[in-house]
């Protein structure tokens, strides 16, 4: 995979969704700094460093058009001429479609004029939509071989909110679960799973759940809480459940390549 973008005169400036959860913080941080790896290993550049720093939309000390500013503010200074706004999200909901361009339109404007003129603020497509997702869920399904797999994802009660999880579930031959609505694990494994059990077979049906989040935090924790108690209650079903993305080369990879 090629980089799009590769000049000495940009900044990346990675946006998350923000938690309270400190591994979350940590994950961003590990991010951030496999993103600065990824362009010094792909540049020329004299300074082998390049300028990369990273905000949270919900949690932080500052509102994110604040964070913003300031960053694009130091970037000028370094002679900076586009900001490259990275979103680490994974759905099209609200936070993408409405508060992140809130946010970058408030803070250009918080940027004196002169600012403005000399410094580009490009906000980039989110994570969720580049194209080889499919393939890095496919990979990490392929480190752990199951007989089915669920890809869980949080999940909206909005009309058509979770048809994009739905088909990308089905182009991974996967079943979709959520966290927050129906159809949830319990239901899936209930109606999908146990029932396909051979019962003169003596193995049982392993199967895979993979988490369609970012990072680790409180909400994993309880979703792995929740799959110790459905593997009590489905002790015919083997129940793997891996970690959601996680910091990785690939992954700063995925978000260096939506910079327009």
């Amino acid at each position: 995979m090629s980089l799009r973008v590769l000049s000495e005169s940009s900044a990346y400036f990675l946006i998350a969704h923000g938690s309270r959860d400190a591994r979350s913080r940590q994950a961003l941080e590990a991010c951030t700094l496999l993103v600065r790896q990824e362009l010094a290993n792909h540049s020329d550049w004299a300074n082998p460093w390049p300028q990369v720093g990273n905000g949270v939309l919900e949690f932080g000390d500052r509102p994110l058009s604040e964070q913003i500013h300031t960053f694009a503010e130091a970037a000028d200074q370094d002679g900076i001429r586009k900001v490259y706004l990275l979103p680490l999200f994974l759905m099209m909901g609200n936070h993408v479609q409405e508060d992140l361009p809130e946010a970058v339109s408030k803070a250009r404007s918080l940027m004196s004029s002169e600012v403005r003129q000399r410094v580009e603020l490009v906000l980039c497509p989110a994570l969720g939509t580049h194209p080889d997702i499919p393939q890095l869920l496919r990979e990490r399904m392929a480190e752990l071989p199951c007989d089915r797999w669920l890809l869980i994802a949080h999940g909206t009660r909005r009309s058509g909110g979770n048809e994009p999880i739905a088909a990308l579930a089905n182009h991974l031959g996967a079943l979709p679960a959520y966290w927050s609505t129906e159809p949830s694990l319990e239901t899936q494994l209930s109606a999908h799973l146990q029932t396909q059990l051979n019962p003169k077979a003596p193995d049982t049906l392993r199967v895979g759940i993979l988490p369609y989040f970012l990072f680790t935090g409180k909400l994993i924790d309880a979703m792995g809480e929740a799959v110790s108690k459905l593997q009590i209650k489905f002790p015919t079903l083997q129940l793997e459940m891996m970690s959601p993305l996680n910091p990785s080369p690939l992954l700063a990879k995925l978000l260096l390549n939506l910079c327009l």
